[in-house]
């Protein structure tokens, strides 16, 4: 070649310009006839191409010296000029035009990435000597990267991919495919054009995204229901995009970000600013509700089966296990459910979880249903109120001795009579007395309540997995939702734009409605327990014995009622839970303070009492909180004090004589009400006319009765 430039090209009269150009030329054809392999010829075609690029920069400097001033003499003729730029022009656009066919495909004619760099540089230089500029060798750098990535895909496709496979395992593979051609990317082919286009990686990963994108949106279109194949797409998919979105982000892309377009040339930046994230949220998120739908409907059928089998057992003997296998059922689909839920692995919208805590909540709230409807109204259990009779001497001396001849408990005298005149009826009258006494047994409240405290403790533990679980997905996947085209005119949000999505609040507190209905629930069922102790197993011993005829003899007392409920609660109380036990106490002292009041203003016409008989109603009461508050290991002394406070507010009333109840009778059925004053001499409390009424009632004494008769109209026996 030295030959050629020294001696051979100025014999044939070649100008400098026209020997480089075939310098170049020459070279160029060396270099690919050994197969782009010889790095020497490399270095040297990079040279002319350089020395011929530079010429092409300079020859309009020449022309502009036409009086040869310069250093190199008198410029050359136009006609030469012109001729000699051709003839590089034409060189460099055979280079170019090879390189070109070559780096739309470098996948596949440069597989180890061995001279990607040099032939660059020669594709540069090449380009420059024909007069491209830097916007038009980026837009050949960003075809040739798109065409080799379009190319490197379709063939690896048609190399990997079985036409007969479903669509979800041919989505695997491309995903698969994708990573593959990433990896090169990354690692082989865009370090080299790097100098030459910084945002090659960025191109090639938006390119890459379209090509995937062709086959998977479709089929986001079409797929509706969850299976694992669809998992694995939608997970493959996933981890694919974050991949690919890592450099264009990194390039300043995505969402027609202005910022692209000032930091890359116009043919970089609008492949860099057209990148758009696929839908994944949505698809994904309908797939998962269509499966929650199904799983809820699923664990309301079993929960509702299980309840109609549920023979209101403990399962076992301890506080731990007193609930029944239909709440340990519900517990377990629950928890199975949100458990398979999160076991998906996939990317996981708010709203799925939301829906899943849903349905739960209204499984749960029907259960408490079904268990309120079994027990059915309070009142049930209570006895109506006797009617309100007047004092009359010789019938109540009558029956008294007609109760102490034929025993006390009896409740036939001699030839079949009456002896025991009751306040109430039995429990045995009752509509409900078979339904309740077979199937609302002790045992089965007390399991229906440790049933809805053992969910209810469920309930607060599902909903910390569930923030635990959705905290821990968060953290593993990250699921982008598709960006929406933006404008200059819509970088900033609008101020109604903002204020209304301010003012969109967060979603509710998970399980908030199950877990009120399953409290609440457990309180009724203690309740309906208590109520049951005191009003329909010791109905008797409350209702009737209780202070019957005489409050001072001792069998009349309270010590017989008290000891009842010891023995209750001693086998009741220490197989429940802590906070069953707490509730079912508290309800059996508020039905005791109830009955007890009952006695005292509602008691039927064998009970009648004296200001003397004040003194030992006050000393039961006492006994009664001793009962529950057990020396500080029961009851709260405030707590059981509020509910004793009714009772003890009649005591004052209660002492009054006849005479002065009779003045305070007739001022309250004018006024509504009568106070009565302290023993200090200041006020005292305020009764109604209907307290001091049934007050005036339980007086024995005549004068009292006559009022009754002519001012309220009561008989002397109840009809």
């Amino acid at each position: 070649m030295q030959f050629l430039e020294s001696v051979f090209f100025p014999a044939l009269g070649l100008s400098p310009s026209t020997a480089q150009a075939v310098n170049a030329w020459v070279h160029f054809c060396m270099y690919v006839s050994t197969g782009c392999k010889e790095q020497r010829l490399v270095k040297q075609l990079k040279q002319h191409i350089s020395k011929l690029a530079t010429a092409a920069a300079e020859a309009p400097l020449r022309g502009s010296d036409p009086f040869g001033l310069a250093l190199d003499g008198a410029p050359a003729p136009a006609e030469e000029i012109s001729r000699d730029g051709a003839l590089a022009a034409q060189v460099a656009n055979h280079i170019v035009d090879w390189v070109y066919g070559r780096l739309c495909g470098y996948h596949v004619a440069f597989p180890k990435g061995e001279n990607l760099a040099a032939l660059l540089d020669v594709f540069v230089f090449a380009c420059k000597s024909r007069g491209d500029g830097p916007q038009r060798l980026a837009e050949l750098l960003v075809e040739a990267v798109c065409l080799s990535a379009t190319s490197s895909f379709q063939q690896q496709m048609r190399a990997r991919m079985d036409p007969g496979a479903p669509n979800e395992a041919r989505l695997l593979e491309m995903a698969s495919i994708a990573h593959d051609i990433h990896d090169a990317d990354a690692n082989i082919f865009c370090p080299a054009l790097a100098p030459h286009m910084p945002a090659a990686l960025a191109v090639a990963a938006v390119q890459m995204h379209i090509l995937y994108g062709q086959h998977l949106v479709p089929w986001l279109g079409i797929s509706k229901s969850i299976s694992p194949a669809v998992l694995d797409v939608f997970r493959t998919a996933n981890v694919l995009e974050q991949r690919l979105t890592g450099p264009i982000t990194m390039a300043g892309g995505g969402g027609g970000s202005a910022a692209a377009s000032g930091l890359h040339p116009p043919a970089v930046a609008e492949v860099v600013s057209s990148f758009r994230r696929w839908d994944l949220s949505n698809p994904l998120k309908a797939a998962l509700l269509q499966w929650v739908g199904v799983q809820v409907s699923n664990t309301a059928t079993w929960t509702a089966r299980a309840l109609q089998t549920e023979k209101w057992k403990p399962m076992g003997s301890g506080p731990d296990v007193a609930h029944t296998s239909s709440a340990a059922e519900v517990s377990r689909m629950t928890l199975e459910a949100l458990d398979a839920l999160y076991g998906m692995d996939v990317p996981m919208p708010a709203e799925v979880p939301q829906a899943l805590l849903e349905g739960i909540d209204a499984v749960m709230r029907k259960y408490v249903t079904h268990v309120n409807e079994k027990l059915g109204a309070l009142q049930r259990l209570i006895p109506p109120l006797p009617q309100p009779v007047r004092y009359k001497k010789d019938i109540v001396v009558k029956n008294e001795q007609a109760e102490r001849e034929a025993g006390r408990n009896s409740v036939k005298g001699g030839k079949g009579k009456m002896a025991f005149l009751s306040s109430v009826p039995t429990v045995e009258s009752s509509p409900d007395f078979t339904n309740i006494s077979a199937s609302l047994t002790p045992e089965t409240l007390t399991a229906a309540a440790c049933s809805l405290h053992f969910l209810y403790g469920r309930a607060e533990a599902l909903v910390q997995v569930a923030r635990e679980r959705q905290l821990q997905s968060a953290a593993v996947h990250s699921l982008a939702l598709p960006q929406p085209a933006s404008t200059a005119g819509s970088a900033k949000c609008s101020p109604a734009k903002s204020e209304g999505s301010s003012s969109i609040g967060e979603a509710p507190e998970p399980l908030l409605h199950a877990r009120t209905a399953l409290m609440t629930g457990m309180q009724y069922a203690c309740k309906f327990l208590a109520t049951r102790v005191v009003f329909w197993d010791q109905r008797t011993p409350w209702l009737e014995l209780l202070y019957r005829h005489h409050v001072t003899q001792p069998a009349s007392r309270i010590d017989p009622v008290l000891e009842g409920l010891h023995m209750v609660l001693g086998a009741t109380c220490p197989g429940l839970p802590d906070a069953v036990r707490t509730a079912f106490a508290k309800h059996l002292m508020v039905a005791s303070v109830q009955a007890a009041e009952r006695v005292l203003l509602d008691g039927g016409p064998c009970r009648w009492f004296m200001p003397a008989d004040v003194q030992a109603i006050d000393q039961d009461m006492h006994k009664l909180r001793a009962l529950f508050h057990a020396d500080g290991d029961g009851l709260d002394r405030e707590l059981i004090d509020s509910e004793l406070e009714r009772v003890r507010r009649l005591l004052p009333l209660m002492r009054v004589e006849v005479g002065p109840l009779m003045d305070m009778l007739k001022t309250a059925r004018t006024h509504g009400t009568a106070q009565l004053m302290a023993p200090s001499g200041g006020p005292g409390n305020v009764y109604d006319e209907s307290t001091i009424l049934r007050v005036l009632v339980h007086r024995p004494e005549r004068t009292g009765s006559k009022m009754l008769k002519s001012a309220y109209k009561l008989p002397k026996k109840a009809k």
